[in-house]
């Protein structure tokens, strides 16, 4: 798909925008006095406007005026136009994928559709806010992933428009960086992308999109009623109430489903109990359980493993409570040890 580079300029823009968002939440950070790699991404984030539009000038302002002067149309590409737009609801922009003004139509808010739950809860950024770095990895993240939309749209084509704009170019390489630097310490990026793409095979298309309560399947109407996904965090989570995951349990976890769904061999089982797994310092009320055995009845595919899925709930209570009563670190770490054998054999 081409883009004009009026289309390139808006996206830049609002892209710029949500960057300068992310940088005053990093700023607020106490870490990020005493981080050096996060000092220079607040650095270079700071200088971003300049080198985008610090050097542009307009000779004919004495004769045809300046932006602010001017009609406000679908074409104008000026911040002073754009800010404009953003605001009328005919005309939002930079909500179209392509970058171009458009009208949009209003549309009627169908009660019956419910909001995918990965928006707040399992998406990496949200994932990371979880772990021991907390809030400073998770805005890292999202602003490496605000770049990537940003560079696409300055290096789309390798013309005048980029060779007019180097220095933003080159402090965008830069970012990227030291992005790669500070996600690439410690394992919770690659717990947080695992754990995420876990998410993916447990709920497949329904994950990102809105549906209809009626188009869930069995899985997904477990995991939504008995709000599960506030659970399925847990591996991020460093304490008492949850077993320590590391990187490379979520990542057999991660092959054991993807072998389930390309052998298609009780796919759906394997979804489950990857999701109660997930959940491994939940209680699990009666309330609970009854509503989830009433689910697995209802299902061709899960009811006949009903006993395997009663089990593993039952094996995972059994262990968390071990595992809090615990004050010793070795037996902590027994304890772990067996958690992940009970549940290799489920």
């Amino acid at each position: 798909m081409g883009l004009s580079d009026q289309e390139r300029t808006s996206r830049i823009t609002w892209g710029l925008v949500r960057l300068n968002v992310l940088r005053r939440k990093l700023q607020k950070l106490d870490r990020s006095n005493r981080d050096e790699v996060l000092q220079e991404i607040i650095k270079l984030l700071d200088g971003c406007w300049h080198s985008f539009i610090g050097k542009e000038s307009n000779a004919l302002h004495w004769i045809i005026g300046s932006s602010s002067s001017q009609t406000v149309d679908a074409d104008d590409q000026s911040l002073w136009a754009m800010a404009i737009r953003h605001n009328l609801p005919q005309m939002q922009n930079w909500y179209s994928p392509d970058g171009k003004a458009e009208f949009l139509e209003e549309k009627e808010y169908d009660s019956s559709l419910k909001s995918s739950f990965v928006d707040d809860f399992l998406i990496i950024p949200k994932l990371l806010e979880y772990s021991f770095e907390g809030n400073e990895r998770a805005i890292v993240a999202e602003i490496y992933q605000n770049l990537e939309d940003v560079i696409y749209a300055l290096r789309r084509y390798n013309d005048d428009y980029l060779e007019q704009r180097q220095e933003f170019s080159e402090n965008i390489s830069k970012l990227f960086g030291l992005c790669f630097e500070h996600l690439s310490k410690g394992d919770d990026f690659a717990k947080a992308y695992v754990l995420n793409q876990i998410c993916l095979l447990i709920c497949g298309n329904q994950y990102y999109y809105f549906k209809k309560e009626d188009q869930w399947d069995s899985v997904v109407k477990i995991i939504t009623q008995l709000r599960l996904f506030h659970d399925m965090i847990l591996p991020m989570k460093y304490g008492k109430r949850c077993r320590q995951w590391n990187a490379l349990d979520l990542a057999k976890l991660h092959a054991k489903l993807a072998l389930a769904k390309q052998e298609n061999k009780n796919y759906d089982l394997e979804r489950l109990l990857a999701t109660i797994e997930l959940c491994c310092g939940r209680e699990w009320y009666d309330h609970e359980n009854k509503e989830l055995s009433k689910i697995v009845e209802s299902d061709s595919s899960l009811k006949k493993h009903a006993k395997t899925i009663k089990a593993a709930i039952e094996k995972q209570k059994e262990l968390r409570k071990n595992y809090e009563n615990s004050n010793n670190n070795e037996q902590k770490k027994d304890i772990e040890n067996k958690w992940r054998e009970a549940y290799s054999k489920l």
